[in-house]
């Protein structure tokens, strides 16, 4: 991994579990919380986040159902109490597609031995998978059941925490940044549905409304990166690069939580394919950037579990992302 950049720079103040978990914190303190999800996603634009939040000012509530969900509704966001724990599962489950794939695709690059002839030398590759498999199954557990404490938490994924300075382990805190940028990425989405209900700009199409969300989130993440990184000064494009993974796991998780018979499209959502392509695919992170990387393994990591077949000649990470993308 290269050089830690940290996503997050605003505090978390309290965890999600004392949030969802008990009553001692008022309604106002329950909205900071998403609040400051928001903000610490995109610290640059505080101020304006601020400002649409007393403009529009959303409820939150916090419900329990038997299928986890974060939405919009006209009153504002209605949270499933164990959402949190299923995106945080579902992108550290994302991060180990990165350990498992991302030697692989690496490799490929280099050597010129197309990636499916790679996958399949590796000795080791089952076992790595069927680690993968059972982490995004506790996910779906997680998701399905009003009841998840019978459900056994992955030994090796850290539970989710209030404060990432908790988790000794830097890749661990990297993944903790990684997941807040995702549940973020939900957040903002759901957020311009509220605004477009509120100014009366909803398309009469909601599937361009689903689309017109996810670019507007984006577009909001990214766009004043440079605003971040020169006072700080970081390299512009390794914070857009995190940035941008954070919508990959974003891609992921609208992939896990969309049912498979619906990745083709609905009266409400363009196709996966579309929705994922709008996240990441235009970026302008260069070709040789690790991001591409990151991408690919995690895409590999959704084929494969959906037993989608592909076998490309050899090619960049970047080509073998945008390749994969067209297969989901």
């Amino acid at each position: 991994m290269q050089a830690f950049i940290p996503l997050l720079s605003f505090p978390i103040c309290v965890s999600w579990e004392e949030i969802m978990t008990t009553s001692r914190f008022t309604a106002k303190e329950g909205r900071d919380y998403w609040l400051n999800i928001m903000i610490s996603c995109a610290p640059e634009r505080e101020d304006e986040i601020r400002g649409l939040w007393h403009k529009y000012s959303p409820a939150v509530e916090i419900e329990n159902s038997n299928a986890s969900r974060l939405t919009a509704s006209p009153k504002g966001l209605r949270i499933d109490i164990k959402t949190p724990e299923v995106y945080w599962l579902i992108v550290f489950t994302g991060w180990k597609a990165l350990e498992i794939y991302g030697p692989l695709v690496a490799y490929s690059s280099i050597s010129g031995m197309p990636i499916a002839e790679v996958l399949a030398r590796d000795s080791e590759l089952q076992c790595m998978e069927h680690d993968y498999r059972a982490c995004m199954r506790t996910a779906h557990e997680y998701k399905n059941s009003r009841d998840v404490n019978s459900i056994p938490w992955p030994p090796d994924i850290p539970k989710p925490s209030e404060n990432r300075f908790m988790i000794d382990d830097a890749q661990y805190r990297f993944t903790f940044d990684l997941a807040c940028s995702a549940l973020g990425f939900t957040l903002f989405h759901e957020f311009y549905h509220i605004v477009l209900l509120s100014e009366g700009r909803c398309p009469n199409d909601i599937r361009e409304e689903e689309m017109l969300c996810d670019v507007w989130a984006r577009n909001f993440l990214t766009a004043k990166v440079s605003e971040y990184a020169a006072p700080r000064q970081l390299d512009f494009n390794q914070v857009l690069e995190r940035r941008s993974m954070g919508a990959v796991l974003s891609a992921l998780i609208i992939f896990e939580m969309t049912p498979s018979w619906a990745h083709g499209g609905t009266k409400e959502y363009f196709s996966v394919r579309d929705r994922i392509t709008a996240l990441f695919s235009n970026t302008s992170l260069p070709t040789g950037c690790h991001f591409w990387n990151f991408a690919s393994a995690v895409l590999i990591g959704m084929c494969r579990s959906k037993s989608i077949q592909f076998a490309p000649p050899p090619m960049t990470a970047k080509a073998l992302a945008e390749h994969l993308l067209q297969l989901i």
